[in-house]
């Protein structure tokens, strides 16, 4: 709440339209960013699960989708903040600190920059420094051999999702 009290956070209920970009501010201090979508995974959204978000070459909605063929560039990855079941409309995270899926087996450092593979469940290690297929920083260390809900930071830019 301002000092006005006018503030309120408008990612608590749903979205009334695809495409809606807003900027939040915690109750931490620190910015998030998110994108109303729809979830055409088809099947429910995990919460920290990255997401492709693009626009549907057919209606123009904004739409969200796994990474699944070869690589992408110039798009989002978001990732839900609550299950999100197929087809429904709702907010994505795509910028600041939040809860995502991190695979372990390249073990992951606190700062590391993490990518996404076309196909993928999960944030990897990025293969080098920050670069246009980084969508995230990880906050914590991960070193499991499977994919675990950690802190992370998302960068909100569009990036590119590389091939495997």
């Amino acid at each position: 709440m301002d000092k006005f009290e006018l503030s309120f956070d408008m990612v608590k209920s749903a979205p009334r339209a695809p495409g809606i970009r807003v900027q939040v501010i915690g109750d931490d201090g620190f910015c998030r960013s998110y994108i109303s979508a729809y979830n055409e995974l088809g099947a429910e959204a995990a919460v920290g699960r990255p997401l492709m978000l693009s626009y549907d070459k057919l209606t123009g909605d904004e739409m969200v989708a796994p990474a699944t063929t070869g690589s992408e560039v110039y798009v989002y990855t978001g990732v839900p903040t609550r299950p999100v079941p197929d087809k429904e409309l709702d907010w994505f995270q795509i910028g600041g600190p939040c809860k995502g899926l991190v695979d372990g087996t390249a073990d992951v450092t606190a700062g590391d920059a993490l990518e996404v593979l076309n196909a993928g469940v999960a944030f990897i290690k990025a293969g080098s420094a920050r670069d246009l297929s980084t969508a995230a920083l990880a906050s914590v260390a991960q070193a499991a051999n499977s994919a675990v809900l950690v802190d992370i930071m998302l960068i909100p830019e569009r990036h590119s999702i590389e091939a495997a």
